[in-house]
């Protein structure tokens, strides 16, 4: 039981280790364009910053999932605990890496629509 957790959780947190690696070159090769490309205005500003903001999220949410690759191999980690430091850092990396990749998609799309 515990080991088919450990996979399952493995396997999630790679999913989206690779959805926010493969979103994040994207959204740099944009900037990149973007960026080399960019005339005076504030309208050029707003996407520069959007998608700077979207690759900065989607590297934290890159990280956040080999981070809870890392975490979720302890046994003691998928342990119900009744410390609310333990169980902050549960929701911390079950929620956050789908939360950040959504925040960094968003920005994307703004910063594509402004474009």
């Amino acid at each position: 039981m515990l080991v088919e957790k450990q996979e399952h959780s493995r396997t999630s947190f790679m999913d989206f280790a690779t959805i926010a690696i493969f979103f994040a070159s994207m959204a740099a090769t944009t900037l990149q364009f973007s960026y080399s490309n960019t005339k005076s205005g504030m309208l050029w500003e707003i996407v520069n910053i959007c998608w700077f903001l979207s690759v900065t999220l989607s590297i934290a949410s890159a990280t956040n999932s080999l981070l809870g690759i890392t975490i979720h191999q302890s046994p003691e980690y998928l342990l119900r605990s009744p410390r609310l430091d333990h169980r902050v850092l549960q929701a911390w990396f079950k929620y956050s890496p789908p939360i950040l990749l959504t925040i960094a998609g968003l920005l994307f799309l703004i910063g594509a629509c402004a474009f």
